[in-house]
């Protein structure tokens, strides 16, 4: 049955798309589950995580009648083999040609195909350490099809789940992920005609409430959903999975969001360091040693010891916050 189907694919080809009719779309699904939280590097503003792509397409040349194959309904292909959707990350920072591993495609009698492989990818995201260690830092991930628009391939969540899925996260010691949300729409790129498929992730910014809601028409769900902070700063609790904002991206204004302008295909997370980490590690040292330089008023000013308790504990100090540093 391989060989039949196979072969099917000697007389197309692998690129065309996989459909009897030219002028019909082929439905992809696309989804992100997080496996695990590698690596944010603040200094080369570049995130690393390990993620299972689940990706979903029916293909109209592999199909077949299971009474003809003694009722077989599914098999396994080799990806390079068969047509295989060219989504790909936009927004990468890794040197690496290919970010996925090769694994087999499962296939149904019916056409419908299911990809999984799991991949390590590198995006750049822009780290903002004003208010570190107690920092919310945003990173998304932008995913579409490199040459194929909407006339040609519709892009969708996998399950209709508009969001990265979290059942396989290995929860990390520094960060947290209290947010991730997403929407679709069209977005028109500056080199194409027609408009290709979006998933845009929204996340609560560095605006209060009162002023979004004012100014940009914004409405949050719920009298619970967010609260706002002392710095005037709207965010999202550790119970909830993502913020829900209603309003349309064309009324955004450019600085309540990182990641403008508007990328063809985003996965954002919004990540939460956990503070008690670095209070462990560097501010209680902090402010241990700084109570301990209060002794030097205790001495008599001829006593040597003075002057060598007050260096050493600055020194001290230094070097913690040195050795702690996150830009290393």
């Amino acid at each position: 049955m391989i060989n039949y189907l196979l072969k099917k694919y000697d007389e197309i080809g692998h690129i065309g798309r996989p459909v009897r009719n030219t002028s019909k779309r082929v439905s992809v699904a696309f989804g992100l589950s997080l496996f695990q939280l590698m690596d944010l590097d603040e200094k080369n503003q570049m995130l690393t995580i390990n993620v299972w792509n689940k990706i979903t397409w029916r293909d109209e040349v592999l199909t077949w009648d299971p009474k003809d194959f003694m009722g077989l309904t599914s098999i396994r292909l080799p990806v390079d083999l068969i047509w295989t959707p060219d989504i790909v990350l936009y927004n990468y920072a890794d040197v690496r040609l290919r970010e996925q591993r090769n694994v087999l495609v499962a296939v149904d009698y019916t056409g419908m195909a299911f990809w999984s492989p799991p991949a390590i990818y590198k995006s750049i995201c822009r780290i903002e350490m004003k208010y570190f260690p107690f920092d919310y830092q945003i990173c998304y991930l932008r995913f579409a099809s490199w040459t194929q628009d909407s006339q040609k391939l519709d892009l969708t969540f996998h399950e209709n789940r508009s969001e990265v899925t979290l059942e396989e996260f290995k929860k990390s010691n520094e960060w947290s992920i209290v947010a991730r949300p997403a929407i679709r729409r069209l977005f028109k790129q500056a080199c194409c005609p027609n408009k290709w498929p979006t998933l845009l992730f929204f996340l609560v910014g560095k605006l209060n409430r009162p002023l979004l809601e004012k100014n940009h028409g914004l409405r949050l769900k719920g009298p619970r959903r967010a609260q706002q902070n002392r710095r005037g700063v709207v965010v999202c609790r550790r119970k909830l999975s993502c913020c829900d904002i209603l309003s349309s991206a064309n009324r955004m204004p450019k600085r309540f969001f990182y990641f403008l302008p508007l990328p063809p295909r985003d996965w954002t997370r919004r990540l939460k360091r956990n503070s008690s980490f670095y209070a462990y590690l560097l501010v209680l040292p902090s402010l241990l040693l700084a109570c301990l330089n209060l002794v030097v008023f205790w001495l008599p000013p001829q006593v040597p010891a003075r002057m060598i308790h007050g260096k050493e504990t600055g020194k001290f100090i230094f070097l913690t916050l040195r050795d702690q540093s996150v830009l290393k």
